[in-house]
Formats: structure tokens, sequence, C-alpha cells
């Protein structure tokens, strides 16, 4: 990043927690995409880990989780929450894969 991004003024601050979301939610896709290119659909996404590192708030992170969820689900994706809600499943078949529960 060359230079700040012009939302952060300081005349927008009362929209920072609104603005804070939209840029988890751009976090988050960019790390499906990652997870997508780079995993197994045996493999899920440590959304304890997303949260302690981007949000801090997993009733945030769930709403991010959900956002994304129905994303993936209307380009032909299947997903599942494993580990108490805390994983989250990615794969392209009906099917679970082996290993999900």
């Amino acid at each position: 990043m060359n230079e700040f991004p012009s939302y952060i003024d300081v005349s927008n601050k009362d929209n920072f927690k609104s603005l804070f979301f939209d840029e988890c939610v751009s976090i988050f896709r960019k790390t499906v995409v990652n997870h997508l290119l780079t995993q197994k659909e045996n493999d899920f996404i440590d959304l304890d880990t997303f949260n302690r590192t981007h949000v801090r708030d997993m009733k945030m992170t769930h709403k991010i989780v959900s956002i994304i969820q129905t994303d993936l689900t209307a380009l032909g994706w299947y997903t599942h929450l494993g580990f108490g809600d805390t994983g989250l499943y990615i794969y392209s078949t009906p099917e679970k894969p082996s290993g999900v529960y």
C-alpha cells in the first residue's frame, strides 16, 4: 500500500465500524480464493485463526462466513462448518470430502 485509502479520513470516523466489516469481508474473500487455489477439498479454513488475526469478534466472523457461504453457493460450491463452527470446508460435490463430518 503506497498511501492510505481516502475512506479513513477523520470526517468519516462515524462509519469506521461498517468500513471495518467491509474490509474484513474483503480479506476473507482473499483468504477463500487462496485456499481454493492452494488446498485440497478436505482441508478447511481455520476461522479461529482468521478471527484472532483480523476480526477479534466471533459473532462478526460468523456473519462474514455466512455472506461468503452464500456467495460460494451461488458459484456452485458446497460448504460445511466443522469443529464447532470454527472450520470452513469448501468442496465441489454434494458429497462431503472424506474426513468431513
